[in-house]
């Protein structure tokens, strides 16, 4: 799963972008969220916001905010991704995707 970080705006001296993602539960029961966390070499650069832990009912979901704050060319190569622990399985990695004003955007 990857999440796509758009081209960025100026504010001030750095450049910064939000986007959002949701969790949500389409099947009966309750998913529990323990944690949502930011990693990689770049994860300085990412800021979440909204929700990052608890129950999550069936046909519900919450909105986590990812904002990203730095130089231009951070999002070239940008190492980050967030880890989303839970208790119905694997950890859900999203791997954060970095485009600039050129339009280049990041490819492994």
């Amino acid at each position: 799963t990857e999440l796509q970080i758009g081209k960025p705006a100026l504010i001030g001296s750095k450049y910064i972008r939000k986007e959002f993602f949701y969790i949500g539960r389409t099947t009966e029961g309750i998913l529990e969220v323990y944690n949502i966390s930011v990693e990689g070499k770049d994860s300085h650069l990412i800021i979440l916001n909204g929700f990052f832990a608890g129950p999550i009912n069936a046909e519900e979901h919450e909105r986590v905010k990812v904002a990203f704050k730095g130089r231009l060319d951070d999002l070239d190569i940008l190492d980050a991704q967030i880890r989303v622990t839970h208790s119905e399985g694997e950890d859900i990695i999203i791997k954060l995707q970095g485009c600039n004003y050129s339009g280049k955007c990041h490819e492994e």
